[in-house]
């Protein structure tokens, strides 16, 4: 039997809980409150999270005090007293972690962050640093700092990477099973193209024909209007 021949094969980035869906493309090129879901905290605001939110008790003065430079007070200088304080932290009941998503084989941008918890409030303080190109041991912008509310939904594991494919035979819909896009389960399977509910990339290779010519029979594409980032997240 001929293999089906695909004439669309379109990535995408779901965010699960809102519905939400925009290309890969622009995932992977989002800014920070557009992954967030609204702006960054200003200095006053934040230091009201480590006091409320993480129980830790700082002042803008002391703030400033610690400061590697007193007069352009910080988010990282905000960052740095906490790292000096975890197990203060610990000690609470709260929780820390250091990742960069460059670790993880990642579909969407190099994110280096901080996150930090507290018990019984819940809620997490994220300080994140988006990787601006070259080597990604380096050139990172400058840190930002976003508070996630206990029930509102972590972007870092609140976005699923999905695939639809086209082919002359009818439509697939993938779900990807990791969190670089080489393993998929089976969403949907128009005309029982594929005999297994979950595959990888050298399955489908296998099965289906990414080089041919698409023949008349072609369907529509189906994401033409694909929807942007207006919509993708709630504003916070």
């Amino acid at each position: 039997m001929t293999r089906p021949i695909v004439t669309q094969d379109t990535h995408m980035v779901t965010d699960v809980n809102t519905g939400g869906s925009i290309l890969l493309s622009q995932f992977q090129e989002i800014t920070s409150d557009e992954f967030f879901g609204g702006s960054p905290l200003g200095l006053t605001d934040l230091i009201e999270v480590v006091n409320n939110d993480l129980g830790l008790g700082i002042t803008l003065e002391e703030t400033i005090e610690i400061a590697e430079d007193p007069e352009n007070v910080n988010t990282e200088d905000v960052l740095n007293y906490i790292l000096d304080h975890k197990s203060e932290l610990a000690a609470g009941g709260g929780g820390s972690s250091h990742d960069n998503t460059l670790n993880w084989s990642w579909f969407g941008p190099t994110i280096d962050f901080h996150s930090f918890y507290a018990l019984p409030e819940g809620g997490r303080l994220f300080f994140v640093r988006w990787h601006a190109g070259g080597d990604p041991r380096y050139n990172y912008l400058n840190y930002e700092a976003f508070f996630v509310g206990e029930y509102d939904a972590d972007p870092f594991q609140s976005n699923r990477l999905e695939r639809e494919i086209e082919t002359d035979h009818g439509q697939i819909y993938l779900i990807a099973e990791d969190a670089e896009g080489y393993s998929w389960e089976v969403g949907s399977d128009e005309e029982g193209l594929l005999k297994n509910g979950y595959l990888t990339n050298d399955d489908l290779e296998k099965v289906l024909d990414f080089k041919g010519k698409p023949s008349k029979r072609a369907a529509k594409n189906l994401f033409e209007s694909l929807p942007g980032l207006e919509g993708y997240r709630r504003a916070v």
